[in-house]
């Protein structure tokens, strides 16, 4: 019986270690995804940028034509 939870001890041992190791990956993960959100939104920014540009620019193009 002492041999059967000495093997369950170092079993759960092994999975505790595994979680923590899972644990940090996931955090890692977590990170990177941040990161391309981060850069997902600043793409976002630069295009929002351009379609005003282009707006403002077709404005400007068609007030010249009608002047």
């Amino acid at each position: 019986m002492h041999v059967k939870t000495m093997a369950l001890s170092a079993e759960t041992m092994a999975l505790s270690a595994e979680t923590m190791a899972l644990s940090v990956e996931t955090m890692a993960l977590s990170a990177e995804t941040m990161a391309l959100s981060a850069e997902t939104m600043a793409l976002q920014n630069v295009a929002l940028d351009s379609v005003a540009i282009a707006i403002t620019s077709k404005r400007f193009a068609v007030s010249f034509e009608n002047h």
